[in-house]
């Protein structure tokens, strides 16, 4: 069939508007202060520690490092390892000689983020900007883990020293009601929607997924009468995903069953911490413990990848391209390495001021002076 040459130039006009455009950025200036989010620049040089090819990196993402000797809570710049802020913790009152680290939580825009320090029975709740203070409540008890609501109105609370969960106002920590379970909470994660939350044993009795209005039990899952040692909820906001303390692998369940609906993924070793990523294959759960990491189809539940064989991690963040994530080794506790899981490589790492017990990495904090501009503006109308 013959086609008139203006109609082909029609077409081919017509695929060349199909295609995308591409920018290429120029070289960063000099000096890593230059260097805003808004500079579309290649930062080949002030990419330290985390190399060259993590371009999605930005002076505004954060590193929130739990230190547990100092006692601090640290702000990171990840693009040139720079301690940007620091929050000194009080003292020590449990009486131990090496205190527990604290546990963090950050909100869903990123803006606050809330600490549970169990060697001073305090919870803080912390500008993420600044570190500074927004809140703080001690207590007589000590706080095992905590979890703040995806609205930020508020902070989940469960105990080493009492079968119950706590639940505090986000904006003041004021106690506004309190939950009966059985034997104690290990950890807290709220779902990606914040309507419930899943909360699993240290005592190997079940978890259970506990409704954020009703505070009424929707699930029971059984965790086979072994302690939990990490806990998540999938992305879709249905299924829970349990670590088992005794090493013998991790419990998938349907958190909207009432029966749990559970399954056993076995896993070498004990699995300390899990996190999600979205790439190429799917929605991929990452595990990280004394195993090293392994990567899982959360459709399948088969194994996709294995990555850093060597020394066991403690914590685990994807960091925005679903690749790349940090971890926290177990042993030296002093480190966030980067590991691409794909090509299999480590990437250089970030040495801690000290000794870590937990990291967040907050991508694009937002600014605090931002914020308090928009809530002016907003009082005024």
């Amino acid at each position: 069939m013959f086609t008139p040459p203006a109609r082909l130039w029609s077409m081919a006009v017509a695929l060349s508007c199909m295609v995308p455009s591409v920018a290429f950025a120029s070289p960063c200036p000099d000096s890593a202060a230059a260097i805003t989010d808004a500079t579309p620049c290649i930062d080949d040089d002030h990419q330290f520690p985390w190399g060259q090819h993590e371009r999605h990196i930005g002076h505004r993402d954060r590193l929130i490092v739990a230190m547990s000797a100092p006692r601090s809570i640290v702000a990171i710049d990840p693009v040139d390892g720079r301690t940007v802020a620091t929050l000194a913790l009080p003292a020590a009152t449990d009486g131990t000689a090496s205190p527990r680290a604290p546990v963090l939580a950050a909100s869903a825009d990123r803006a606050r983020i809330a600490v549970a320090d169990p060697a001073s029975r305090t919870i803080l709740l912390v500008d993420a900007a600044t570190m500074v203070p927004l809140a703080r409540h001690a207590f007589a008890d000590t706080p095992a883990d905590l979890a703040l609501s995806a609205d930020g109105r508020e902070v989940w609370v469960a105990w080493r020293d009492r079968p119950n969960i706590s639940i505090h106002d986000g904006a003041t920590l004021r106690e506004t009601g309190m939950l009966a379970v059985d034997g104690g909470v290990a950890h807290l994660r709220f779902a990606p929607d914040g309507g419930s939350v899943l909360a699993c044993s240290a005592d190997g009795t079940p978890a259970r997924t506990i409704d954020r209005a009703t505070h009424r039990t929707v699930a029971r899952i059984d965790q086979r009468g072994a302690g939990c040692s990490a806990a998540a909820y999938a992305p879709d906001g249905r299924h829970g995903w349990i670590a088992l303390a005794d090493g013998h692998g991790v419990v998938v369940a349907d958190t909207d069953a009432p029966d749990g609906a559970a399954r056993l993924v076995r896993q070498p070793g004990s699995v300390r911490a899990i996190a999600f990523e979205d790439n190429a294959l799917g929605t991929i759960a990452d595990l990280c413990g004394t195993a090293g990491t392994v990567a899982i189809d959360t459709r399948s539940l088969a194994t996709v990848r294995h990555a850093r064989p060597g020394p066991p991690c403690r914590r685990l963040w994807p960091a925005g391209n679903g690749v790349r994530l940090y971890l926290l080794p177990a042993g030296e506790r002093s480190q966030v390495a980067r590991v691409d899981p794909l090509l299999r490589r480590d990437g250089a790492d970030l040495t801690l001021p000290g000794q870590a017990g937990d990291v967040l990495y907050l991508p694009r904090v937002p600014d605090a002076r931002g914020r308090n501009a928009l809530a002016g503006r907003m009082a005024a109308r």
